[in-house]
């Protein structure tokens, strides 16, 4: 059996993906055909890959740059059924493009750790490892489609059973049912459409109709007495009958109709003018003089036009504007230190465990949490929520495992300020998602999900999660997705100089 596929990141020409193996991959392992068509041209929908050869051992790089790792972003933003279609259409096109290339979909690797995607979840990119056909095994990082549906169903926030039962039907046949997955995926994606239908139309008021008008309509169901006034009270003040139809939205419209044409009639003026200032002062006597003049008298014009433009805008359309009526208010994923927000934050919602059996098959696996963290809260600043009746528990009994030991805790400090933060689970996460990461983190310029930290037997590591602002370990950048020895006494700060420090210590 061969050794499995070792990954590692680079940012030596840009943020790069390094596949190699302990003892290298050979040469001779690799079908020299794919290496040709791979150093051709960029392939659609793949990796843009090169490799280096040092002594018949080859390592490959694959370029990185603008796309995040899928798995991070499936855990940031659950799927909903027509994004799940969508995705797994992109694979099924990786593959096609593949056929297109004389490439083999067994090269694509399809475990979480080999597929990102950009800013739109349709732009999904593969890894794709052109050894011979037989000389990989599923332990170097093989996968097919039907695992890859399978994983992807945890993520899913309502599973719609018979779309995913179509999909898993189409895979039991053969193990690349290309052709027909993509029909199936196409014709799923149709009727999520159909399903969700087009946006509705803004209610409108209805308008009475004159009593003249109603009078001819003489198959109406309503008997006409319900449209005659009924009598008021005495102090009351009577409805206004059918007939009084305010006319406040004509006179807006014929005002806008008639501002509209005093505009272009002032635009013609002016072009007339201008031509005509050119055809008598400049054509007529060519100099230096003249041509300052017609361009003096040009501005001039120009800007007499915009002043006019600028001043017929009603009053009620800025206002409607500075209303901003049924729109989001948008914040940025994580926002550039010193720069506006550019990224709507996608509203947070829980996470909705599957009812599929596969799905319920494979969260153990994936190490998904879920219950919150119970020291997920920020202690500094006294945010988490007792529960009534609960005792205030001090600091310092917490740090404290079963047997008596005491277990590793990171200390926060940012502002001037620090507090503890318990570390149990083997994973800890932290960034500005709330109940999806382990901790919280409310300064300026964290990513949803910024910083991971993982216990591997007695060792610690970290890693970044692809954050904007990105994190520094001892002072030293950290390339994203590169897992670095996190030791005691070690100090990992976020988003710049000016943001959070996290140090692993013991308590004392």
């Amino acid at each position: 059996m061969k050794q499995p596929f070792r990954i590692d990141f680079s940012m030596n020409r840009g943020h790069e993906m390094i596949i190699d193996r302990k003892d290298g991959i050979l040469r001779e392992e690799l079908d020299e055909l794919e290496l040709q068509m791979l150093q051709s041209g960029k392939i659609p929908r793949l990796l843009p890959v090169e490799w280096m050869e040092i002594d018949g051992s080859v390592t490959f790089r694959y370029a990185l740059a603008g796309r995040k790792m899928l798995l991070h972003r499936l855990q940031v933003q659950p799927l909903s059924m027509e994004q799940f279609y969508t995705l797994l259409l992109g694979i099924v096109e990786a593959f096609e493009e593949c056929k297109h290339y004389m490439l083999r979909p067994e090269g694509c690797l399809l475990d979480d750790q080999y597929l990102f995607v950009g800013e739109q979840l349709n732009e999904v990119a593969v890894a794709y490892l052109p050894i011979k056909e037989g000389l990989r095994d599923n332990a170097s990082g093989a996968g097919d489609l039907l695992s890859l549906v399978v994983r992807w169903t945890a993520y899913i926030q309502d599973i719609d059973g018979a779309g995913l039962q179509r999909i898993l039907q189409t895979l039991n046949g053969s193990k690349w049912p290309l052709s027909e997955l993509r029909s199936v995926l196409l014709g799923l994606i149709g009727e999520a459409f159909i399903q969700a239908g087009p946006k509705q139309a803004p209610q409108r008021i209805p308008i009475p109709f004159p009593a003249a008008a109603l009078a001819r309509e003489a198959d109406i169901a309503q008997p006409r007495a319900s449209y005659e006034a009924k009598p008021q009270s005495a102090g009351l003040k009577s409805a206004p009958t059918p007939q009084d139809i305010p006319l406040v939205e004509l006179e807006e419209q014929d005002s806008a109709a008639e501002g509209s044409k005093k505009l272009w009639v002032t635009a013609a003026i002016v072009a007339l003018a201008v031509a005509c200032v050119w055809k008598y002062i400049y054509l007529s006597s060519h100099s230096r003089s003249s041509l300052y003049i017609c361009l003096g008298l040009t501005l001039m014009g120009t800007a007499a036009l915009y002043m006019v433009w600028s001043r017929r805008l009603p009053a009620g359309l800025l206002a409607k504007e500075a209303d901003g009526e049924g729109e989001e208010e948008f914040i940025p994923e994580s926002q550039p230190l010193g720069m506006w927000p550019r990224y709507e934050d996608i509203e947070h919602r829980e996470l909705i465990e599957p009812a599929s059996a596969y799905a319920l098959a494979v969260k153990p696996a994936m190490g998904l949490e879920t219950e919150p963290n119970p020291h997920g809260g920020n202690t500094a600043d006294l945010r988490s929520q007792s529960l009534p009746g609960e005792a205030t528990v001090l600091l310092a009994d917490r740090g404290m495992e079963p047997g008596g030991a005491k277990a590793p805790a990171l200390y926060r400090e940012w502002a001037g300020g620090g507090s503890w933060i318990e570390w149990r689970d083997q994973k800890f996460t932290i960034g500005r998602l709330g109940e999806q990461v382990s901790y919280e983190e409310e300064a300026h310029g964290i990513s949803r999900l910024h910083l991971e930290l993982e216990r591997d037997g007695g060792a610690c590591n970290a890693k970044d999660l692809g954050s904007r602002n990105g994190s520094t370990l001892n002072g030293e950048t950290m390339i994203p997705y590169k897992s670095y020895p996190f030791s005691a006494g070690d100090v990992i700060q976020l988003a710049g100089s000016n943001g959070p420090k996290y140090e692993l210590k013991t308590r004392g």
